[in-house]
């Protein structure tokens, strides 16, 4: 009950932006203000309702989007695979697909350690998959297989546009979120003007 009630109020802020949501950090800055009844608590405890929040629907569409890319080159690929290397796959993507359903009613994905190991399997299955695919198996889709010249260098191109830009917003945010602790610690030794000052920084970087 208690975590229905969290996405309730989650539901609530995330109105307040629906497509590009809110920010990082904006569940816990600001659900003390919608909370049905008195309760404590930095996450939402719903991977899906906190990405509302701080992403709104674009994140949300980002996020499927790329289960449903490898999901879906996986299952061309399987076919194509050794047994053991099929029961392999299959195994790794049960156990990080098994994390992300878990992550609708807890917050598994905002723990590093669980991420990391989502990522990272995810991305060792889509790669291996991939490969599979390119080695020039006949019943690789025709809309896979031969790829131009023009989308191989995109593929490896883009990649590394994305991760860029990702940790550009990352650092940011991270930015955003150190000045708005020290604000507080202004504020909290009454130094209003400094508090004041450092609070506008922030916001530059995270709104």
């Amino acid at each position: 009950q208690d975590r229905l009630g969290f996405m309730r109020d989650a539901s609530k802020i995330w109105a307040k932006s629906p497509v590009w949501g809110l920010g990082g950090g904006a569940w816990n800055a600001l659900y003390h203000i919608y909370q049905e009844y008195m309760y404590w608590t930095t996450e939402v405890h719903s991977h899906y309702f906190q990405m509302l929040v701080e992403a709104g629907i674009a994140g949300l569409v980002a996020f499927g989007a790329i289960w449903y890319s490898v999901t879906r080159r996986l299952l061309y690929a399987l076919p194509e695979a050794a047994d053991q290397d099929r029961a392999l796959m299959l195994g790794i993507f049960v156990g990080v697909a098994g994390l992300a359903l878990h992550s609708a009613y807890d917050f598994d994905l905002s723990f590093p350690a669980n991420a990391y190991l989502v990522w990272g399997f995810l991305g060792a299955l889509g790669a291996v998959a991939y490969g599979l695919l390119r080695a020039g198996h006949e019943r690789r889709p025709a809309r896979i297989c031969g790829a131009p010249q023009a989308r191989e260098v995109l593929e490896k191109v883009l990649p590394v546009v994305v991760a860029v830009v990702l940790c550009v917003a990352s650092a940011r945010l991270y930015q955003g979120g150190e000045l708005g602790a020290q604000a507080a610690r202004y504020l909290s030794q009454n130094n209003f003007a400094a508090a004041e000052r450092t609070y506008l920084k922030a916001l530059q970087y995270d709104p």
